[in-house]
């Protein structure tokens, strides 16, 4: 009643309670003492404190400030004359470190809370230079600290130094793939240098919102980028995302256009690095436009390139798209090979996306091998993955490929559900490529259930739209095929049909 349920609290006085008792077993015996029910959590906090020498405070308000677990060799560069032995048995016998296996910490956040809510308004600047400073003697060039520098520098009110961090722990939440934390820092970054923000940020501020399927603020980033003199490399990736954009919205003239004369330009004035990336993307376009050949060509220039520097994202990347082609040809095996391998090497880099990506991809080579337990599992681990990441623009296709397997199976409520729920996705991000899948996976619904009209209807609203590629091409052509139906009488049924009622009508 008296600690209101906290059991921090409720420990404290329980630990109070048996020191006035002299043990534990004693505590029901005695008269419990007003005092120990007249503070608040601040009052027990300072009852701790109050063991220790006035000489180990300043120590502990600088590990306070550097966070819950103790680091020893950077509390050695904030004070070299302080005996650490003893200062710690100290800090341990008034229960507020403790020994926790790997290290020091505080025995509770609460406890080192409470240090930090104590200390004067003009101490935690002060406190947070020194914890900085120390950081960047005691590990310099080690930007594994850099969220932590980045929040000391900005206590400390130094824009500048914060604003340095936040660049760089951006940059690291990119490459593991946490965008939304990327996102946030960049904006920070961005907010704190002004006009002086420099190409760089932008760059990536582009990159990030692509892979979120943000694309009027991947453009509008990008734009801005190349307005802030990049470099050669800053300028290829740029050109080569806005390429990648209009691929994806099935533009594929234009983004192959678009790559063709970044990839010239890139190959005389650019890294490596940067010419994978436009190769690697041209090779996709190119495999969207069924120009196999020169997709090939590309795709493994890109991947010579990426082993070379090794960039295993790109390296991913590349193997995803040529083990997929592989199994288009019929070549399953081979397929599933390069897949499997690159899978591990994704795990094993804790790379999530592109384990997600090749996680899909897994589940089509499932799917051509009649396996559609595995299959049908492998996809729902792509889809747990996406949202995982919050990649909201991967999760449409692989609904689709979800929903194909139930309906292989026998599954039809749950396809229909899937598809219904992956065409609303695919809507929303307003991308053409993926609603054309969607509406083919809604064509075999139908047509499993015996509704050969809408099947052909829909069967040639997918062929006669822009944004249809190769591989989904061939693939409607196959199954009219097998339906004993005609591409031209497919084209005739869709001919004059609007294709956005037509596909609304399928959500209803």
């Amino acid at each position: 009643r008296y600690t209101e349920g906290n059991i921090f609290f409720l420990v404290e006085v329980v630990r109070v309670l048996a020191e006035e008792a002299g043990k534990l077993s004693n505590i029901g015996a005695i008269t419990l003492p007003d005092s120990v029910f007249s503070g608040s959590m601040q009052t027990v906090i300072e009852r701790r404190l109050s063991r220790l020498p006035e000489d180990a405070l300043p120590l502990l308000r600088l590990a306070a400030v550097y966070g819950r677990e103790v680091n020893l060799e950077l509390l050695k560069t904030l004070d070299k004359y302080t005996d650490l032995g003893n200062w710690l048995l100290q800090c341990s016998q008034a229960a507020i470190l403790e020994y926790a296996g790997d290290g020091w910490r505080f025995t509770h956040d609460r406890i080192r809370d409470g240090i930090l809510d104590v200390l004067e308004p003009s101490e935690r600047p002060k406190l947070s230079r020194m914890v900085a400073e120390a950081i960047e003697t005691t590990f310099p060039d080690d930007d594994s600290y850099a969220l932590r520098l980045m929040r000391y520098w900005s206590a400390a009110d130094e824009p500048e130094k914060e604003a340095n961090y936040a660049r760089i722990a951006a940059v690291q939440s990119f490459n593991v793939s946490d965008y939304r934390e990327a996102l946030a820092l960049f904006s920070r970054t961005a907010s704190i240098t002004g006009a002086s923000t420099p190409a760089q940020v932008f760059v990536y501020q582009g990159e990030v919102h692509y892979r979120l399927g943000n694309f009027k603020a991947a453009e509008a980033s990008l734009k801005m980028a190349l307005r802030r003199s990049p470099t050669d490399d800053e300028k290829t990736l740029v050109l080569s995302t806005l390429g990648d954009i209009a691929a994806d919205q099935g533009k594929y003239v234009e983004s192959r256009d678009t790559l063709t004369d970044v990839l010239a330009t890139a190959r005389t004035q650019a890294s490596p690095t940067a010419q994978a990336r436009v190769l690697a993307s041209l090779g996709e376009v190119y495999w969207r436009m069924g120009q196999i050949s020169r997709a090939t060509d590309c795709l493994y220039e890109a991947d010579s390139i990426a082993q070379e520097e090794s960039d295993l994202d790109r390296h991913l990347q590349v193997l995803n798209r040529i083990a997929v082609m592989a199994l288009y040809r019929g070549d399953v095996t081979d397929a599933a090979d390069v897949l499997e391998d690159a899978y591990f090497k994704a795990i094993a880099a804790d790379h999530s996306e592109r384990a997600m990506a090749i996680q899909d991809s897994l589940g089509l080579v499932s799917q051509e091998q009649g396996d559609l337990g595995k299959a049908e599992t492998r996809f729902i681990a792509s889809i747990e993955f996406a949202h995982k990441l919050r990649l909201q623009q991967q999760i449409p296709p692989y609904m689709a490929h979800l929903a194909m397997v139930r309906l292989l199976k026998g599954d039809t409520d749950r396809a229909r559900s899937d598809l219904r729920e992956a065409l609303g996705r695919a809507m929303a991000s307003q991308l053409d490529p993926q609603v054309l899948n969607v509406v083919a996976g809604f064509a075999m619904l139908a047509q499993s259930q015996g509704n050969i009209k809408q099947a052909t209807l829909l069967s040639g609203l997918i062929l006669s739209h822009e944004a249809c590629d190769h591989a989904l091409r061939r693939d409607v052509r196959e199954r009219l095929g097998k339906w004993q139906i005609s591409v031209p009488d497919a084209r005739d049924a869709a001919h004059g049909v609007d294709f956005e009622t037509s596909v609304g009508m399928l959500m209803i």
